[in-house]
């Protein structure tokens, strides 16, 4: 199945909910949706909030995950070495 890199920044409406209950179950939730699976998942600092590693089993699928309710989102190729 082909990798990405899903780089996801919250609305402000998610980031006040996030401060009472961090909760990252919405994109496992999509990729799921999607046939996937979550890899990895990090919280970051500075540009966005969390990068995610998935696998989804095409390119369609990637694009139908840049649509979040809670945050926009990023998507990104992994390239094999």
């Amino acid at each position: 199945m082909p990798r990405y890199m899903v780089f996801s920044n919250f609305t402000t409406e998610a980031r006040k909910g996030l401060l009472e209950k961090p909760d990252l179950t919405e994109l496992r939730a999509d990729v799921e949706a999607l046939h996937g699976t979550v890899v990895e998942q990090h919280w970051l600092l500075g540009g966005y909030d969390v990068m995610t590693i998935v696998d989804l089993p095409d390119t369609e699928g990637a694009h139908k995950l840049a649509v979040g309710i809670r945050a926009t989102r990023k998507i990104l190729p992994v390239m094999d070495q």
